[in-house]
Order: C-alpha cells, then sequence, then structure tokens
C-alpha cells in the first residue's frame, strides 16, 4: 500500500483551471503512476468534498469530462483504490 503519495515529485502546467480540475487531474496523474509502478493497492486522500463526491459518483458535475472518465476507467483496473477526504485536525 503507497501510505504517501506526495513523496512523488509531481510537476505540470496545467494552465488556468479550477481548484477542482487541478486536484482531479492529480488524482489521475498519480494513480496512473501507481498503476504503472504495479502498486495494486492504494489511499488517497484529498482535502476537496467535490473531488470525492465527483470520483463516487455522487456528484453529476463535471461528468462528461475527460479526466473524470479517465479516473473511472483507472477505477476499473484489477486493484485496490480508496479516495477518502482529508481533514486536518484543528480546522
Amino acid at each position: 500500500m503507497v501510505k504517501d503519495l506526495r513523496q512523488w515529485d509531481w510537476n505540470r502546467s496545467i494552465g488556468n483551471y479550477s481548484v477542482i480540475m487541478a486536484e482531479l487531474l492529480t488524482i489521475h496523474d498519480m494513480w496512473l503512476q501507481a498503476w504503472r509502478l504495479g502498486y495494486k493497492k492504494i489511499v488517497v486522500e484529498t482535502d476537496i468534498v467535490e473531488v470525492v463526491r465527483i470520483i463516487n459518483q455522487e456528484s453529476n458535475s463535471l461528468r462528461d469530462n475527460a479526466i473524470v472518465e479517465a479516473i473511472k476507467a483507472l477505477l476499473q483496473q484489477a486493484w485496490e483504490v480508496k479516495l477518502v477526504k482529508y481533514c486536518e485536525k484543528g480546522i
């Protein structure tokens, strides 16, 4: 299990995107890299509730978006992926 994917250096020019799209792109890239490296069980944390809702198909926003569709395709691979809402203590 990858406990902290933040150890990988993510550097990507994405242009002018919303915070939600930037987070979705980051999650997609992390999951794709984890898949390519052969990880079979990962947990990804995000502090953006709407991102969790979009990926878990609990929200219709961005439902036809190419990145969201690519994330859904990655979820169909033979591995265990868990996306959780992260909340720092005291906030």
